[in-house]
């Protein structure tokens, strides 16, 4: 490159603004006119690009909190980024170098950087695929009377859709945990147990799946999916997230809030699910647990946040997974359907409103 526009950041940026951040002090070598008095960073690299010019960070005078050298990439290098350069800089004691990025310098924990900083949307990886957890009390401890059914309609929905199951811990997660807890177990403890159990229950509906394809797959082998689907493979894993020993202490009492429900609704951040179902024993949200309250209502859709807000005594999901999906850039819903009702896994899977709906508000 022949040319170069040098550079400042600005450093009197109100809290919380969302206007550009720099400004074009100067050219070399280039004919270039900039017209408008400040610049975002993206914008910035468009036009050296454009005009074939190198981008300088001129330094910055006294009182900076952090001053850098820009150091010659013929001595340390360069690392490459999308649209151009990053160059290497050095902080003036010399201690510590770094690439040059919107995140140098900073503490990650600023609640103002964080709200004003200019990320590309989330990537749907594998929008196709559906993430379908089958619940562990409510259907994999009915055992013979209820799991062949649902694995049978599963099998003849594969045929025309990509899926991932997951499997929850059931009863005997529930077992594990009580006398984790009369023992004093701490969080990550208990948490392990339950991912146990419910890895348990995921080789026992692999095995079931085998004759049509159907492995266990471990959290790792997600990458894997491609090649799996390409060999007609039903991935199947334990529901439970990987937190296990670095599980997070709730508020109150020591069971751990992510467990099998919320671990579905990660991995449908994570691939950028269009359809998630909890699979279960109910026909979906109830203003109570209709088990024990009948007279309880039927909720057919509503929204995460006012769900939340809401704050019902007992919910069909975690309560952490309203969250997730709140927050998620991806999620725009989840459905609970009953499983135990034949048909309501296909029609489902082929967009009918199935159950309850949480959407993202």
């Amino acid at each position: 490159m022949s040319g170069k526009v040098f550079y400042r950041e600005r450093r009197k940026v109100k809290d919380g603004s969302h206007t550009p951040r720099f400004r074009v002090v100067g050219v070399s070598g280039v004919d270039l006119k900039v017209y408008s008095s400040h610049l975002r960073m993206n914008e910035m690299k468009q036009i050296a690009d454009a005009v074939g010019a190198e981008l300088v960070a001129l330094e910055g005078g006294k009182g900076q909190k952090k001053t850098f050298d820009l150091i010659p990439a013929r001595c340390v290098g360069r690392t490459r980024e999308k649209g151009g350069i990053m160059p290497l800089v050095r902080d003036k004691d010399g201690k510590r170098l770094h690439v040059k990025s919107r995140l140098m310098g900073e503490s990650l924990v600023s609640k103002t950087f964080i709200d004003t900083l200019d990320v590309a949307p989330q990537e749907r990886l594998y929008p196709d695929v559906a993430v379908l957890k089958i619940g562990g009390q409510s259907i994999c401890d009915r055992g013979v009377k209820a799991l062949p059914a649902i694995l049978k309609e599963i099998v003849t929905v594969r045929q025309t859709h990509k899926l991932v199951i997951t499997t929850g811990g059931g009863t005997r997660s529930r077992h594990i945990y009580t006398i984790g807890l009369e023992m004093g177990m701490p969080t990550g403890i208990i948490a392990k147990f339950g991912s146990m159990i419910s890895e348990q229950n995921a080789l026992m509906v692999a095995t079931l799946l085998s004759p049509w394809g159907g492995i266990k797959m471990s959290h790792s082998d997600i990458v894997k999916l491609p090649t799996y689907f390409a060999e007609g493979i039903i991935p199947v894993m334990h529901g439970m997230p990987p937190y296990d020993y670095f599980a997070i202490k709730p508020k109150v009492g020591r069971i751990p809030i992510h467990r099998t429900d919320v671990g579905l609704v990660i991995l449908a951040d994570l691939l950028g699910s269009k359809t998630v179902l909890f699979i279960k024993d109910e026909d979906g949200l109830y203003t109570a647990d209709p088990k024990k309250e009948p007279d309880a209502e039927f909720i057919p859709e509503i929204g995460a946040r006012d769900l939340i807000q809401k704050d019902m005594d007992d919910l069909v999901i975690e309560r952490p997974c309203l969250d997730i999906i709140q927050n998620s850039e991806v999620i725009d819903r989840v459905q609970i359907i009953n499983g135990l009702v034949p048909g309501n896994i296909t029609r489902a899977m082929n967009g009918e409103h199935v159950g309850t709906i949480i959407y993202r508000q």
